[in-house]
């Protein structure tokens, strides 16, 4: 059985940063010129905090937070596994690590004995709600930004998505992986993303009278006593619904979308239109098929998937036109959904070539 050793030592400087609050403590995201965004050396201290927070009895809650006020967290730093690609001779098991580690941290964080506290202020994505998605108190403010912007990065929803959105209401999760759309402030909490919303001058009150809970009870009185209640639905759900309700397919889709004139559906096909065609089919799958696993299923088939992503080249395309030279402009594999074979996209779901991730049985050694 294998397990990631965690030898890094962790200071008050560091990407992460924990401070012990009576029963609480409070995790920092700490690297705001990245908008917090995770890489190893974060999972490593999250793998080895979470550790020392399942045999602490004193440790009854733990709050999550992002430095400055751009971001919680934007997502996992894949900027590193681009440059790692690029070098003469890169280290693919750097890429195995990245992604055994980061589904890890986002189980165990998910599975952990402290009751999570998670506070979306600014920038919520990809990995950055990976590690949240489970926490059972996710509070929104007015400056919440959410998506999972994979199929434009060549890529797929990974952390988890395949569990929680298709247990989102209708088919709202398959919107947002598609089209990779985006949600604002209390959009956050009708989509069922985060189930508080709190302005954000008030959460410095709300963060010092939390140091003085360690109950579930306390804490669910207390974020309602500072929340502002949500109602509504979003206000693209009907034509989410009309349009992505159903669907046996990402042809079938784009057919819906076309024959729909409305403003709504030709600017989301526009969209999608310009996404990797790979990852669209893809995603349609995973969550097709996440809908029916449970969460250790979901992590087992996402590592599989992310693996067999970095053996292919649309990602590290994805990478270079949005963060790297920025025109905006990839070169997919395949330019066309008709083009994509139904047997690459099975391919993808295959055994990669490293031992598959079983986040129950490491989650084990980590405690043990």
């Amino acid at each position: 059985m294998n397990y990631l050793r965690i030898t890094r030592k962790f200071t008050a400087d560091s990407k992460v940063v924990c401070q012990k609050h009576n029963h609480v403590t409070s995790v920092l995201f700490n690297k705001q010129k990245s908008l917090n965004s995770l890489d190893t050396e974060m999972f490593d201290s999250l793998l080895e905090n979470f550790k020392n927070w399942e045999k602490d009895p004193e440790t009854k809650v733990v709050l999550f937070e992002g430095s400055g006020q751009k971001a919680y967290c934007a997502g996992g730093d894949i900027r590193a596994l681009y440059e790692e690609k690029q070098k003469p001779s890169p280290r693919f098991k750097f890429f195995r690590d990245f992604f055994w580690k980061e589904y890890l941290s986002d189980y165990c964080m998910a599975k952990m004995r402290p009751t999570q506290v998670c506070i979306f202020d600014g920038i919520v994505m990809g990995g950055g709600y990976g590690i949240s998605s489970q926490a059972p108190f996710k509070i929104a403010t007015e400056h919440s930004v959410f998506a999972m912007p994979e199929t434009n990065l060549g890529f797929f929803t990974d952390v988890g998505s395949a569990y929680f959105l298709p247990r989102l209401k209708g088919s709202l999760g398959m919107y947002l992986a598609l089209t990779g759309s985006i949600l604002h402030g209390k959009q956050l909490v009708k989509a069922g993303i985060a189930n508080y919303f709190v302005h954000r001058e008030r959460i410095p009150e709300l963060k010092r009278k939390l140091y003085q809970t360690e109950s579930v009870p306390a804490i669910r009185e207390l974020v309602n006593e500072f929340s502002e209640e949500v109602t509504g639905s979003l206000e693209d759900t009907e034509e989410v619904e009309k349009n992505f309700s159903g669907v046996s397919s990402v042809e079938e889709l784009f057919e819906r979308l076309k024959a729909d004139n409305s403003h709504w559906a030709q600017k989301k096909l526009q969209a999608m239109q310009k996404h990797s065609p790979i990852s669209l089919k893809v995603i349609f799958d995973q969550l097709g098929k996440g809908k029916f696993m449970d969460l250790e299923e979901v992590f087992a088939m996402e590592f599989r998937l992310s693996q067999n992503f970095l053996e292919k080249e649309d990602f590290y395309e994805g990478v270079r036109s949005v963060l790297i030279d920025k025109d905006k402009n990839p070169k997919w594999q395949f330019r066309e959904l008709s083009e994509v074979p139904n047997e690459l996209v099975n391919w993808y779901f295959t055994k990669s070539k490293w031992e598959d991730l079983d986040v129950a049985s490491q989650k084990s050694l980590i405690i043990s």
